[in-house]
């Protein structure tokens, strides 16, 4: 018994093909995916960040300091790249405010390195306790004059 007199994966061959009368890519004039000889203009990103600051790695294939603006404003991270027609633009929420004048920007073999340092503002500080002569002694007794010699 024969329910379809066509094949009916034919309808989904046609709304994949760049040319299919009704596709978006049709009504559009632009292809859905990306062809696969395209790269992505920016690649994977790694983040670490610690007591000192943040270090992130972005891979950026082809693109040179000239091509990258990096900008921090507060705690917002924004990298944007543009060369040759290709464009990419990524931002971060950073979790501390950055040091700027210790912060460092570097692209090597498609690598960009950002070392942001933490503000000295939001570094951990430890905060030195103070006692007089008597606090080495002990508590003194209620009453007892810290300064006496008894």
């Amino acid at each position: 018994m024969v329910l379809f007199d066509h094949d009916p994966f034919q309808i989904f061959q046609r709304a994949l093909r760049h040319d299919a009368p009704g596709s978006a890519n049709a009504r559009h004039g632009r292809a859905l995916t990306r062809r696969s000889t395209e790269a992505p203009a920016a690649g994977a990103v790694n983040v670490s960040s610690g007591d000192e600051g943040t270090e992130l790695t972005m891979l950026v294939p082809g693109f040179g300091p000239a091509h990258i603006d990096v900008s921090v404003e507060r705690a917002a991270l924004r990298i944007r790249g543009e060369r040759d027609g290709r464009r990419f633009e990524r931002s971060f929420r950073l979790p501390h405010a950055v040091h700027m004048e210790d912060a460092k920007a570097q692209v090597e073999h498609g690598v960009l390195t950002l070392t942001l340092p933490r503000s000295d503002a939001e570094r951990r500080q430890q905060v030195p306790v103070l006692g007089g002569a008597a606090a080495l002694d002990g508590p003194a007794e209620i009453g007892e004059d810290p300064g006496s010699t008894a």
